[in-house]
């Protein structure tokens, strides 16, 4: 999405395998990774010849021969082509004289994900790297904050692996002789300090979340989400299993309180010589879904909105969102009006680019206007707050358009199956429309299946409206809505085919162990909020020695909900539970993962 200048030099502080260099290869289009080692062979060729051609014209007495001798020292000096050149180096290569004599004032762009963390005076090597940046050139930094929101949840520190160190400044990190430096997080505050220290007089930092590792949002310092993060987030984690908070539930409460920015947990930094900064406010990006589905959404400050396929496998799929909008239209849905053309960019582009050998079109993009309406899903749940009644009849309207977004192919014949559409909208939910002009207007229609039932789509209308919000729950159960529309019947139909939808699109079964890895586990995160709320002895008391001496008693469970069915997931197979009891006569009889539910007065026995 960075709108980088075509022919330009880069700097990327790293390996020339990781993700970050190959993605730059793919964009710069006419990009040769170069290594440190590469680009350092590659000075010491030129010196060599230099040197030689310059012993050669000493040692010749003729003069012409001497000025052509000159003439090819001039000639074999000049360094290789550098158009759209990336090299990768790390660090202490940077710092050797042969290297920095090689490249001074030598790139337009500098890259360094996560770098200066692992120095021990990063303002210093700041310094060193404005010194390799043209005159107009600019540095691209990726850091973490120590004051992410991620950390007050309870993950640990990426560097010394405890709990709180950033947040308390590392005042206990790094405190005995024999401990090796590993790397350090800083705030905004810090970090800005630095910079001006380091003679970058202008700089725009953008909030990433959820982190650098998985930079799906990108926020200008100036710029607060208009819409609801509950459900958009999927927080990532060095280490899940010490995650006490829900993440995503808290960061609307931040925006509103100012503090949205502060407690982002990573921020990309662009630091311009030229003193010009980016015109993007807001990146939302779904790499994840692989390069056929991956799309940018960039928000410009020119109150344009722009789509860019990531990759050109997926540039097919910006027509397919001018068509989807074009159909709901002529059904009379209201979308946001939107055309197809050339990607915004400060520079010019050919109208050809040359990638691998290969001639590319000209890139293509979505573009559509930036509206300052409400979002639908917001929209909802503060009428939910206001007036329920009110709500109820708008979200009628809503269910009411899903319905009229496409032929009727098969009636709704009233056994719980509901109609079916010609064409289903799968993303035709509150949170991807605005309320305006008192109706809902539609955008981001990606996603169209033929023959779909239209109950799937009034599933997902109420699953993405409730995701991530318990005080939803508690103003009007969801049942209620389930009731209202009919879905009870046939749930387990809906909620499969919006999971398969779902795991399909984020690859999930591809993704399943990194997630695993990176995401907490809902169970733990509990178990660790319940620890919180007892001193050591007594959680001990409560929560472990409850089972001492389980073997020689009988173990018995009250109630046979959900509780019991978690203790028995849990710890069934540790502790085997001799029976249930359950005030529900007509329960009685009814097994719960093969353990039998009886009646109370059992315990008279």
């Amino acid at each position: 999405w960075y709108d980088f200048k075509p022919n330009s030099t880069f700097l990327y502080l790293g390996e020339k395998d990781d993700p970050c260099a190959a993605l730059l290869n793919e964009l710069t289009g006419q990009t040769a990774c170069m290594s440190a080692a590469q680009a350092s062979a590659q000075t010491a060729t030129q010196t060599a010849a230099q040197t030689n051609a310059q012993t050669v014209a000493q040692t010749n007495a003729q003069t012409a021969a001497q000025t052509n001798v000159q003439t090819a020292v001039q000639a074999t000096a000049q360094p290789a082509d550098t158009s759209s050149r990336l090299t990768c180096a790390s660090p202490l290569q940077t710092l050797t004289p042969q290297w920095q004599q090689a490249h001074t004032a030598g790139f337009d762009y500098i890259i360094a994900i996560e770098t200066l963390e692992t120095l021990e005076s990063p303002a210093g090597y700041l310094s060193h790297l404005k010194s390799l940046l043209k005159p107009d050139g600019t540095l691209l930094l990726g850091m973490n904050n120590r004051f992410g929101l991620r950390y007050f949840c309870g993950d640990r520190d990426p560097y010394t692996e405890r709990n709180f160190d950033g947040i308390e400044g590392y005042r206990r990190a790094y405190a005995k002789k024999e401990d090796t430096f590993q790397g350090r997080c800083y705030s905004q505050a810090e970090l800005r300090s630095m910079l001006q220290s380091s003679g970058f007089e202008t700089f725009q930092f953008y909030s990433v979340l959820s982190d650098l590792k998985n930079p799906s949002f990108l926020y200008a310092e100036d710029y607060l989400p208009n819409e609801d993060l509950s459900n958009r987030i999927f927080p990532t984690y060095h280490y899940p299993d010490t995650v006490f908070l829900d993440e995503e539930s808290l960061y609307n409460s931040l925006a509103e309180n100012g503090m949205f920015h502060e407690m982002a947990n990573a921020y990309l930094i662009e630091c311009p010589l030229s003193g010009r900064i980016s015109d993007v406010s807001h990146v939302t990006s779904s790499m994840e879904r692989g390069p056929e589905r991956a799309l940018l959404t960039i928000i410009h400050r020119s109150g344009i909105v722009e789509k860019r396929a990531a990759h050109t496998e997926g540039i097919l799929r910006l027509g397919n969102l001018i068509e989807h909008g074009r159909d709901l239209s002529t059904h009379g849905i209201s979308v946001v009006e939107a055309k197809l053309g050339h990607p915004l960019s400060a520079y010019n582009i050919p109208d050809t680019a040359t990638n691998h050998g290969q001639e590319l079109p000209r890139p293509v993009s979505y573009l559509m206007p930036y509206l300052t309406a409400e979002v639908g899903q917001l929209y909802l749940k503060r009428l939910l707050h206001e007036d329920q009644d009110m709500f109820l009849r708008k979200l009628d309207e809503f269910r009411n358009l899903i319905l009229q977004s496409s032929e009727i192919i098969e009636p709704d014949l009233g056994d719980g199956n509901g109609a079916v559409l010609r064409k289903g909208y799968i993303d035709m939910v509150p949170l991807n429309s605005f309320y305006l002009n008192d109706t809902f207007v539609f955008y981001d229609q990606e996603f169209c299946k033929e023959n779909y039932p239209a109950n799937a789509l009034i599933w997902r209308m109420i699953a993405t409206f409730y995701a991530g919000d318990l005080e939803v729950q508690k103003l009007m159960p969801m049942e209620t809505l389930l009731n209202r529309y009919d879905l009870k019947r046939k749930l387990p139909k809906w909620q499969k085919m919006e999971w398969d939808f779902l795991a399909d699109l984020r690859q999930e079964k591809t993704l399943r162990k990194y997630h695993e890895a990176c995401r907490r586990n809902y169970d733990a995160v509990n178990s660790n909020r319940q620890r919180l709320n007892y001193s050591a002895e007594k959680y001990q008391k409560l929560f472990i020695d409850i089972f001492r001496n389980a073997d020689t008693r009988k173990l018995i469970l009250f109630g046979s909900g959900n509780f019991t069915k978690r203790f028995l997931s849990l710890y069934g197979q540790d502790y085997p539970v001799y029976t249930i009891v359950d005030n529900s006569r007509e329960k009685w009889g009814q097994e719960v993962e093969g353990v039998s539910i009886q009646s109370p007065e059992i315990l008279r026995s």
